[in-house]
């Protein structure tokens, strides 16, 4: 009896204990440590969307912002680093059309990871156009007269391709070319800004990059805008055609910037993430700090996010092939 009463005992320590852990486990708050944004590049587009946007998260959350960064193989070293992390919210990667659309393709056999199944959404922070631009002394104007320059000059001319080859600018580039049938010399860059500075240089004639990061140097009469590739102008260079509009007919390449976490991240930790990311979306500071450097906030939350960015890898796989682009 002596001993029946001892194992009752014991096994009522045990749940008690269990209990109280569990307890305390639950009563724990999210977030008690930084959060963390791995970011594809300082001083690109994948720094300063998410600084602005998860400055003011971390705010509302009661915590603080750290920017890590990975850089290299189109930003997906980056998310790679969100795929190997922990499952519990605090490390976040900022996908793009590139890395996530457009890379998942390219390179599908270096992937360490499984774009598919290796993350959750969070929310779609914002879109944005490319525009391609040239050197300020190049003698041409408009997209017309930059084919017809780089036709009388086959191979004589330079793009330099940001972030390297098979990213969203280089495939939009590719797309361009190929729909125009000019012959022009691709250079790699590692970042946006060794490509700006060799354009404006003279090294390379002709960019293409995400609206706000070039618009301050388009504003500045350092290089010279010929086309978005948007449907619509861009509010911010409203005097710059659409490349629909300089004669390219249907050609469009529309860049985003969303959100996402390790696949598992518990349901309330990405419920109230995502909440957090969608009212700072709202917030008048975090809109007019996008806007100003040419960004629309987008508020898109995190089960459609998924399901957008997976048919935006269908999407471009398509236009990967059509390109006839492969990754040596």
């Amino acid at each position: 009896m002596k001993t029946i009463q001892r194992c009752i005992c014991a096994l009522t320590l045990a749940l008690s204990s269990a209990l109280a852990t569990h307890g305390a486990l639950a009563q724990t708050p999210w977030p008690n440590k930084p959060l963390i944004v791995i970011s594809p590049a300082p001083g690109s587009s994948g720094d300063f969307v998410p600084r602005i946007i998860y400055e003011q998260v971390a705010k509302d959350l009661g915590t603080v912002l750290v920017m890590e960064f990975k850089q290299g193989l189109g930003g997906t070293l980056a998310l790679e680093t969100v795929a190997h992390s922990a499952p519990d919210g605090y490390t976040i990667g900022i996908p793009s059309l590139g890395s996530l659309g457009i890379a998942t393709t390219v390179q599908a056999k270096t992937l360490r990871y499984d774009p598919i199944k290796d993350f959750a959404g969070v929310a779609r922070l914002v879109t944005t156009g490319n525009v391609i631009a040239v050197n300020k002394d190049l003698p041409v104007n408009t997209i017309s007269e930059l084919v017809a320059y780089a036709k009388a000059r086959p191979g004589k001319l330079n793009f330099g391709a940001i972030a390297g080859f098979g990213t969203s600018y280089h495939l939009a580039w590719v797309l361009f070319a190929k729909q125009t049938g000019i012959d022009v010399v691709q250079i790699p860059f590692k970042a946006v800004t060794d490509a700006t500075q060799a354009t404006i240089g003279g090294d390379i004639q002709i960019i293409m990059s995400n609206t706000n990061t070039l618009l301050p140097l388009i504003q500045a009469g350092r290089i010279k805008a010929l086309a978005v590739t948007t449907v619509v102008r861009e509010a911010s260079l409203p005097n710059v055609p659409t490349m629909q509009e300089a004669g390219l007919a249907g050609y469009e390449a529309t860049s985003w910037f969303g959100a996402v976490v390790r696949a598992g991240t518990p349901q309330p930790i990405l419920d109230r993430l995502g909440a957090a990311t969608l009212k700072a979306l709202q917030n008048p500071d975090v809109i007019a700090k996008l806007q100003k450097i040419g960004l629309d906030p987008y508020s898109q939350n995190g089960k459609d996010f998924d399901a957008f960015y997976r048919a935006e890898i269908a999407r471009w796989s398509q236009v990967v092939k059509d390109s006839g682009f492969k990754l040596e």
